[in-house]
């Protein structure tokens, strides 16, 4: 553990950023970006990044290219030397956490964090601004978005603007609230009499997913989406229609049925962790 900590130390003390390894890893990211053209999923994120507020940074291009990266900065040179300005001025101890999970007592673990050239030697910052806008709003919202795959597929979603999840779970109490948990259970949900089974017994669908696609700290995207059968595709508006019925009926949804169904949740939670397999320290 003692190397192990050493050496990470090292990567924000002393780190090299060798000129000659930035234009291999350019090239590397190049070519994960020209392979990811025809992947459905990152298509499908790049047109939400379309629909988003054109001056926020989630409207950004998130991945780079030889153009980007290489020709915008002036070269190598000019790429290298953003890249030390950028480390400078991110990668600093106001801007970290560490996290140590070992089989040593604390005082242990604090001795090798804390020792001569280890994390304490990382340069000090200021903490940058994270106070983030909404990526979508009014003007944002409301559109119809159709998107011709490279594969052969058929889904159709439902995206809705939501706050932050820090504002959501703003509560004195020791739990915090989940409100849209709650909501991705009971449009989710698969049992009987619910969304996903209505849907099946039609014969329009292969799955239904619930729940947050995309969280910042200026807000987050809820998602209701389904994958169509051939059927369910002929049957778009139909399925359309039915999504939204069954958003009209959780709002209507009383203060008893929302408790209940929060009960559910706690109940099922419960029962996960009572049942739950031994796993490393990290991971819990």
């Amino acid at each position: 553990l003692e190397g192990a900590l050493d050496r990470l130390a090292q990567f924000f003390v002393a780190p090299t950023l060798e000129k000659d390894a930035v234009e291999r890893e350019v090239k590397a990211v190049d070519s994960e970006y020209r392979m990811a053209l025809q992947d459905d999923s990152w298509r499908l994120h790049s047109v939400l990044k379309a629909t988003a507020k054109q001056d926020h940074p989630f409207s950004r291009f998130s991945t780079g290219s030889e153009q980007t990266l290489l020709e915008k900065a002036g070269g190598v040179d000019g790429l290298h030397s953003e890249l030390k300005k950028w480390n400078r001025a991110y990668y600093n101890s106001a801007n970290m956490r560490l996290a140590v999970v070992g089989r040593e007592s604390l005082e242990e673990l604090e001795q090798l964090v804390t020792a001569d050239g280890r994390f304490g030697a990382i340069p000090s910052g200021d903490l940058p601004s994270r106070e983030l806008g909404p990526a979508w709003t009014s003007d944002e919202t409301q559109t119809r978005v159709r998107v011709s795959p490279v594969r052969d597929l058929r889904s159709l979603q439902l995206l809705f603007p939501l706050p932050p999840r820090k504002a959501l779970r703003e509560s004195d109490g020791d739990i915090k609230p989940n409100p849209e948990v709650l909501v991705s259970h009971l449009l989710g949900h698969e049992g009987r009499d619910t969304l996903h089974s209505l849907l099946r017994d039609k014969g329009w669908v292969d799955s239904l997913t619930c729940g947050a696609a995309v969280a910042n700290d200026g807000g987050q995207l809820f998602e209701l989406a389904v994958d169509l059968t051939d059927a369910g595709d002929e049957h778009c508006e139909e399925v359309l229609d039915l999504l939204w019925s069954w958003v009209g009926v959780v709002r209507r949804a009383s203060s008893q049925e929302l408790e209940t169904a929060n009960q559910e949740l706690r109940d099922l939670g419960d029962v996960k962790f009572d049942f739950s397999e031994r796993s490393s320290a990290a991971t819990t």
